[in-house]
Parts: C-alpha cells; sequence; structure tokens
C-alpha cells in the first residue's frame, strides 16, 4: 500500500516537473523516508488535537447499498 502510495506522489511530482531523491524508488529508504515525513507528521498534527502525541485519522464510508435492489430481485439462498 506505502510502495502505491509513493509511486501516486511521485507521478504527481513528475506532473509539475518535480522529484524529491530521497522518494524517487519504491525501496526500503523510500518508504521509511514517506512514514516519516508524511504519515508521523500527519499522525502527530492529528494526536495535537487530541492532546495525544500521535493519533490516526479515519473517515467511514459506510456499507455500499447501491446493489441491494439487484440483489433483491437475483440472489438466491445458499
Amino acid at each position: 500500500m506505502v510502495t502505491h502510495m509513493i509511486k501516486d506522489l511521485n507521478a504527481a511530482l513528475m506532473e509539475r516537473k518535480l522529484r524529491v531523491p530521497a522518494l524517487s524508488g519504491a525501496d526500503s529508504a523510500a518508504i521509511d523516508e514517506f512514514t516519516k515525513v508524511a504519515m508521523e507528521s500527519r499522525d502527530c498534527a492529528t494526536g495535537r488535537r487530541y492532546g495525544l502525541d500521535y493519533a490516526e485519522a479515519f473517515h467511514y464510508i459506510g456499507p455500499d447499498r447501491s446493489m441491494d435492489e439487484y440483489f433483491a430481485r437475483h440472489a438466491v439462498p445458499l
């Protein structure tokens, strides 16, 4: 997952004609740097809002009900 996030970041940087050498690869050094900069910094800022050293924010979307009508018409018991 983190490797994919780094690849997306690098693609966005390339569109801006930029490159961050420490994040240019998908090796363990790039993963460590990305984790330190992106996740630790963000989680520290989130934690401060709640009086904590670190916290991770979550966005709950809930179950996908978009196919319920289809299932009601087509699903059969097992």
